[in-house]
This record gives C-alpha cells, structure tokens and sequence, in this order.
C-alpha cells in the first residue's frame, strides 16, 4: 500500500471532522420544541410569533387560578421545565428568557378581560420561577389581553357560515372607538341577527379561554 497515501488519509478524515461545528444542546432541542428559540433570532423579545408557537398553559373560564392538574397543564410543564434544565445544566447554552403571555377570550368587558390576562401570566411566572431555578427577573410577563389574534386563525381556519365578513370585522374596527362607544365585539354581536357571534361564542371562544402561553429564549456559550 502506498505509505503516503496510508499516512495522509486519518489526517484528512480527522480534519474534515473538526471542520463540522458541533451541535450545541439548544440547538438540538429547538429543532424539536416549537416555543424554544435562539436569542439572537427572535429580535425584541414579545410573542411575534402565533400563537401556536408557544407552550400553552390552561386556566378555567373567567380564573386566574393556576392549576398544574387542569388539562394537559402538568404535562405541558414537566416538558418546559426539563428543556429548561437541560439547557442550563448543559455545558454549550444557557437560557436567556422566559417570556410568559396572558390572554383572554374577547367575550365580555375589556377591562375585566385585561386584568384576568395580566394576572394568569403572572401566575405562570410565579410558577415557572419557582421550580425552573432562574432568576424572577428572566422572566418577563406580556400582557395580550383579548386574544383577538387567535380568534382570527381560528376563523380563518374554520369553514363557518359568514367567514369572510367575521375576518372583516376583526381586520377593520378597533377593539374599542371611544367616539362611538362601541368595538369590534359590539359589531360581531350584531351580525346576521347574533347568529354568527352565537357560532363563535360555542366554537372558538372556548379554545381562547384558556391561555397563557410560554416561549424560552436560550443562547449558546462561545
């Protein structure tokens, strides 16, 4: 065998396999968690992305009681607090932030649907904060009030009489017009006589009813 060719090729072999950047534990995890990004992706740090993408936690209708046993809640959090873990028990990341958003469904008055969603995102935190081991101060709460956003994709996903005009009404009237008194609620009560608000008020609000969702924002060691 040709000496040169028998001494050269390990070298070659072990270079190339050096020149392949390890995968760091964030990173192998954020290819499997939809709520866990890298820092430097995300931009600001506020749930632009859908709704979707987050961690959903469960709260009864009209509560901001946080109960771990409610729905899929203890399921949900066992996966958040294990891939928090990891990440911080890693050696190549770190988790940066934890961004929690409270929301409420658009049913009912504004003011009492912006504290419930204010108090059940404060409530996550209090919880996450607890049994994560991060610092209160990583945690950072976002107030999303009625969730008019989710509402919108449940629409636009559903195959409900009056779609397009629904999808209208959320895309063009204010939450609230303080001239006329009145906001986009007010409007979809009225169309076609409430048949459509009682549509929405059976199919969609209760999906809306529940949330206060998670996003995890993690960094990578150089």
């Amino acid at each position: 065998m040709d000496p040169i060719t028998f001494n050269t090729l390990p070298a070659e072999r072990e270079e190339v396999r050096s020149a392949v950047p390890l995968e760091s534990t964030g990173d192998r995890l954020a290819r499997h968690v939809p709520y866990l990004h890298l820092l430097e992706d995300a931009g600001e740090v506020l749930p632009g992305i859908t709704p979707v993408d987050g961690s959903p936690i469960f709260f009864r209708q009209s509560s901001s009681h946080f109960d771990p046993e409610l729905e899929d809640n203890w399921g949900a959090l066992l996966e958040l607090l294990a891939t928090i873990r990891a990440i911080e028990y890693s050696s190549d990341s770190r988790v940066q932030r934890v961004l929690v958003a409270g929301y409420a469904s658009p049913g009912g008055a504004f003011v009492e649907n912006n504290r419930l969603a204010w108090k059940r995102a404060v409530e996550v935190k209090a919880y996450i904060a607890r049994h994560s081991g991060l610092p209160p101060e990583s945690i950072l709460v976002h107030n999303g009030s009625e969730d008019w956003s989710g509402l919108r994709t449940l629409v636009e996903q559903s195959r409900m009489p009056h779609r397009e005009q629904v999808l209208h009404v959320i895309d063009k009237i204010p939450v609230w017009d303080p001239v006329l008194c009145m906001g986009r609620a007010d409007i979809l009560k009225k169309l076609n006589n409430g048949t459509t608000y009682r549509y929405i008020l059976e199919y969609f609000f209760p999906c809306l009813r529940h949330v206060a969702l998670v996003w995890v924002y993690y960094t990578n060691e150089k």
